[in-house]
């Protein structure tokens, strides 16, 4: 429990913290367009096979949310759909929390890191690709890789077994999809 409510109380953190940035005179609100295409395709999802894990087909917009807009628009939009898969999931309420809270830290670190390693401000409009393919793939990897190890975390709790078993036997095929995602989200 310890684990889950350290994740929940951070991811909480972060997205509140995402929120109120959101609020300020200067952001502009276009990123509530790729917000409500998360929120539509948030309901798709695939499940990771032997294990009670699904992803969101949605990482395209999460991804071109973070180069559009920043950090805190992801966040928020991560978390969106993660309640959106909540919604439709029968969960429990601490695994939905979970849900909600863990991709929100994931993007938000990942985002961090994306813009630090790529030298640019969000939302600076100064992006140039091909000069990001470094900062890019870090930002899919990062994501990917704590997305899926607090997942596999959470599964090896449930199931008290071991959390790299559990990653490596079923997450490493979706690192595809993460980089799949930024590809499309960098093209846009």
């Amino acid at each position: 429990r310890l684990y889950f409510s350290s994740v929940i109380a951070a991811g909480l953190a972060v997205t509140t913290v995402s929120a109120v940035e959101l609020t300020r005179p200067s952001v502009s609100g276009d990123w509530l367009i790729l917000a409500a295409l998360t929120a539509l395709t948030g309901s798709f999802t695939v499940k990771i096979p032997r294990v009670e894990a699904r992803i969101s087909v949605s990482d395209a917009f999460v991804f071109a949310s973070v180069l559009l807009f920043g950090p805190a628009a992801a966040t928020v939009i991560v978390a969106a759909d993660g309640l959106v898969s909540a919604f439709w999931g029968t969960r429990t309420k601490l695994q939905s929390a979970f849900n909600v809270t863990a991709p929100a830290v994931a993007v938000w670190v990942a985002a961090h890191a994306f813009y630090w390693m790529a030298g640019v401000l969000p939302g600076a409009g100064n992006l140039v690709i091909t000069e990001l393919f470094w900062p890019l793939f870090a930002l899919a990897a990062i994501y990917f890789l704590l997305n899926s190890g607090f997942v596999a975390l959470a599964v090896a709790f449930e199931k008290h077994q071991g959390a790299w078993t559990i990653w490596k036997d079923n997450f490493p095929l979706f690192s595809l999809n993460y980089l799949g995602g930024v590809s499309v989200a960098a093209l846009l």
